[in-house]
């Protein structure tokens, strides 16, 4: 065999070891890609819809006592339409999801229950707007009472659907950390099965290539110093050499770029579940959480627990008044002026719009309570610039104490919304526990 010829078959082999990783490259990323989509495009939208859902359903409900205590024509009339703004854009989505997205049957049978309910309650809520726009508030007490079920029914199955589209997550995100760690073996692997390879083909081509070139040298020399026109040479001429060789670093660079990416996914993903984009408050799924947790901690060290619920008065005409970004810029500052109240042990969550949940973990005393209940009044009083603009908001604050008003978190928040709901009936601005 002419050494071309095994030159040649050596730059083969070597090409076929670096293809070898490259297609192992290929294969890593469309695996790894598979499962960053599946988190950024599916499960992450659909988390975001049942946040959304279940903050509609709340406004529903908010919206319709409202509705059902007003004496106030105009203010019925402005209850009724933005009654009929609420959930439209969530609802797009998950019949969206239901016809074009979800693969699983079980899923689109869930999400077509969560769909049911919702239209079910919408045309509920517009019942009881109906009969309360025509001043029949007791059969609207009636139709609130069958349209409050359902609603507690929805907000129990996104509730599950939440928690199974988390589950879900966590899966992908454990698939993807697999995969990874899968994946830097195998690229290891390759790496010692490569540089083996490399290292037999370097051994070959000398033997066969480099080895008749130092041959032929000797020969030369030899006959520099001892010139002879009949000296005949053994080696055999060859073509060109080349050495065709490749840095296995960018795959690991591009290992370790991803590996950083789905931390990112996972980071965000658990700021979506738990968090409020705008605020940066928890959200009260993670506020009922820690209200759980201090009603446990409660039953061990009988202390009691404070339970307020927070609503701003006349933030409805600073969005009309001055628009959607000077209403964000208002709660943003809120938020962080309801923060600076409280105790690090204490937690402040979002239930959307301009609604807040206080937990006040260890409550030393009733006068206690009131105190800090004056300090955010006044500290959410305080005028807000925004641009050229003064803005200003109430508080209106119902506060309920553990064990005395509820033992489990859904009583204690009704409790706080119901002795909310008796301030605002007698001037807004101002606390009151709850006394029923």
């Amino acid at each position: 065999m002419k050494l071309t010829t095994k030159f040649s078959v050596g730059i083969g082999l070597i090409s076929m070891s670096i293809v070898v990783a490259a297609s192992i490259a290929v294969a890593i990323n469309q695996k790894f890609n598979s499962h960053v989509e599946m988190i950024g495009n599916d499960l992450l939208p659909s988390i975001a819809t049942f946040d959304g859902l279940e903050i509609d359903a709340h406004r529903t409900r908010a919206l319709i006592l409202e509705m059902l205590i007003t004496e106030n024509s105009e203010s019925m009339v402005s209850l009724a339409a933005e009654l009929d703004s609420v959930g439209a854009s969530s609802e797009d989505f998950l019949r969206h999801y239901v016809l074009d997205t979800a693969s699983d049957e079980v899923t689109k049978l869930q999400f077509r229950e969560i769909l049911s309910k919702r239209t079910k309650a919408q045309h509920q809520a517009q019942a009881v707007k109906a009969l309360a726009l025509k001043h029949d508030i007791n059969s609207a007490k009636t139709e609130w009472r069958r349209m409050d079920l359902n609603l507690n029914e929805l907000e129990n199955i996104l509730r599950d659907a939440r928690e199974s589209a988390l589950s879900n997550a966590d899966r992908q995100v454990a698939d993807a950390a697999q995969t990874l760690k899968h994946s830097q073996l195998t690229v290891a692997i390759g790496a010692v099965v490569i540089f083996v390879l490399n290292a037999l083909i370097l051994i070959w081509a000398y033997r066969n290539i480099a080895s008749p070139i130092q041959e032929l040298a000797l020969e030369l020399d030899h006959f520099e110093r001892s010139p002879n026109l009949k000296m005949r040479f053994t080696a055999q001429s060859v073509s060109e050499l080349s050495v065709i060789s490749r840095s296995l670093n960018h795959l690991m660079d591009w290992v370790h770029s991803h590996a950083e990416k789905l931390q990112e996914q996972r980071d965000q993903i658990h700021q979506l579940a738990h968090h409020d984009q705008l605020t940066g408050l928890p959200l009260w799924r993670l506020g009922k959480d820690r209200l759980e947790l201090a009603i446990a901690w409660s039953q061990r060290t009988l202390d009691p627990i404070g339970v307020m619920f927070v609503d701003l008065d006349g933030f409805k005409a600073i969005n009309d008044t001055y628009g959607h970004d000077a209403g964000d810029f208002l709660l943003r500052e809120i938020a962080n002026r309801l923060k600076g109240q409280l105790r690090l042990e204490d937690t402040v969550a979002r239930m959307g719009g301009d609604e807040f949940v206080v937990v006040l973990a260890r409550q030393a005393s009733e006068n206690e309570t009131q105190h800090i209940a004056l300090r955010i009044i006044e500290a959410i009083g305080h005028e807000v610039t925004f641009e050229t603009h003064e803005l200003r908001v109430g508080a209106s604050i119902g506060i309920a104490v553990y064990p005395t008003h509820g033992r489990d978190v859904d009583s204690l928040l009704s409790a706080a919304d119901k002795a909310m709901y008796s301030v605002k009936r007698t001037g807004k601005n101002n606390f009151a526990f709850y006394s029923g």
